[in-house]
């Protein structure tokens, strides 16, 4: 569908500091589709404005997609109508999740809807392997985990799925499935640290987060996200009795990227990605309003080493189209001049960049051979992936490079950098400060509160932005 839609119905949302939905129309319109059972996937190939805030629900309510292009030409609609009608399919589905009594889901994200009668039921009308869904749980009491037995969780998923029979026939068949676990608990934060996954964290945040921004703004939703590292940060550095509560923190070496815990080490990078990703921009960082609802959704349902390619782009190096050099570079312009490779590999899941340096030699082929190794990879990646990724292919010296050097997250923006100065609150200006939700002025405005973060100014770099962390954790455990 070729969408002409009018710019200037979105000039209202860019001062908002909440990022309302125009329209209750759809909303009420995919319940009605949901209480049917009706999936709608939603196909839009236009860069004009649609109000997507207020279509996602058709997707989003009924177990549906959302695929969103720039324009009709550079739209891969067959391909991703072919995978998605291609994977199998549970429809119908009812999710049920039961703990012990120690602890209880008090928060779930996903694209389902709870059950109007019976707590922990929920509605899944469609769904397939890729889609992800995540809970929030708390203790039911002041004793915690304390009974001499683990704690159990319990997840009962019956749905309605197509098979095929030894004839080539295909019959519907309804399923239950039972997954029963212990969970492992302990009372040392240390071995709770040892035994995290940075990219289950991230999942989770980008739920919450989300969910935050929508609620109370996207300004509010950054500065949640920074104040929850800060948070993580001074307790890890006082259980490992790195640093301790009190005045002695001032002088305190800080431990900020985790270097005592390699399962925490991706967390300061996730975050400083997610910050600076589209569902976190409005249009006054350059980021279009649709597009951020798109990336919100897609973010929403990936599982997460997924999701982490896509917050934080894989940036991978060869020294020809046949030969890896080295599988993982931090995203910046040092690692490229450091790494002295000619050719690079970006992944971002949405799309997958080679890059061949400026410097790289003549005999080199360019595109890469069809039956190449590095050719290979990239085939492998797209057919694995939930939508088609665009693939680009950029030489340096040639064409334009803007595309790759954007995902370089982790450079300073220089000229942003002189217009802002020292990352504070007191040189970022007046006009930082306005845009904050109104809780969170009075947060920043209030030096009793637990935590005093700075906020990221845009266009700051990744040292820059651990250098604010250092100074906001530093702060934090002084008034603690």
């Amino acid at each position: 569908v070729d969408v002409n839609g009018d710019l200037s119905a979105a000039s209202h949302t860019a001062a908002a500091p909440v990022l309302d939905v125009e329209s209750e129309f759809y909303k009420e319109q995919a319940t009605r589709a949901a209480d049917a059972g009706v999936v709608i996937d939603l196909c839009i190939a236009t860069s004009e404005y649609v109000d997507l805030a207020s279509l996602k629900y058709l997707a989003t309510m009924s177990g549906g997609a959302i695929f969103l292009y720039q324009t009709v030409a550079d739209a891969s609609l067959p391909q991703d109508i072919y995978r998605r009608l291609r994977r199998p399919r549970a429809l119908g589905g009812v999710l049920r999740l039961r703990t012990s009594v120690e602890f209880a889901p008090v928060r779930a994200y996903g694209h389902f809807f709870p059950d109007a009668e019976y707590e922990n039921l929920y509605h899944v009308l469609a769904c397939d392997q890729h889609d992800t869904f995540a809970f929030d749980f708390e203790y039911t009491s002041t004793q915690g985990f304390s009974q001499p037995y683990p704690p159990i969780l319990q997840l009962a998923f019956q749905y309605t799925i197509a098979v095929t029979d030894g004839e080539g026939k295909q019959f519907l068949c309804r399923r239950l499935r039972l997954f029963t676990t212990s969970v492992k608990c302990t009372a040392k934060a240390q071995e709770v640290y040892q035994h995290a996954n940075a990219e289950t964290i991230l999942s989770l945040l980008q739920h919450k987060i989300v969910r935050a921004s929508l609620e109370e703004g996207i300004p509010e939703g950054r500065l949640l996200l920074q104040d929850w590292l800060v948070i993580l940060t001074a307790q890890y550095n006082s259980h490992c009795g790195i640093a301790t509560f009190g005045e002695s923190a001032a002088t305190a070496p800080l431990d900020v990227t985790f270097s005592k815990c390699e399962a925490l080490q991706s967390l300061p990078r996730f975050v400083y990605a997610l910050l600076r990703s589209a569902i976190l921009q409005t249009e006054a960082d350059g980021v279009h309003p649709d597009k951020r609802v798109h990336m919100q959704c897609l973010y929403g349902l990936l599982e997460p080493a997924s999701l982490a390619c896509g917050v934080y782009p894989v940036l991978s190096s060869y020294r020809s189209p046949d030969e890896e050099a080295f599988p993982k570079h931090s995203l910046s312009q040092a690692a490229l001049i450091t790494s002295g490779s000619p050719i690079f590999l970006l992944d971002a899941f949405t799309c997958i960049i080679v890059y061949y340096a400026p410097n790289c030699p003549a005999d080199l082929p360019f595109p890469p051979p069809q039956n190449s190794r590095l050719r290979r990879k990239i085939n492998t990646m797209k057919a694995e992936r939930v939508i088609t990724p665009r693939v680009q292919f950029i030489r340096g010296g040639h064409d334009p490079v803007t595309d790759f050097e954007s995902h370089l997250i982790e450079e300073q923006a220089q000229s942003l950098s002189a217009a802002f100065g020292s990352p504070t609150r007191e040189h970022v200006g007046q006009s930082w400060f306005a845009e904050l939700s109104p809780n969170s002025r009075a947060r920043a405005m209030d030096d009793d509160e637990d935590v005093h973060t700075s906020g990221v100014v845009p266009g700051m770099g990744f040292v820059g932005f651990l250098d604010l962390i250092t100074d906001d954790v530093r702060q934090y455990m002084q008034n603690g």
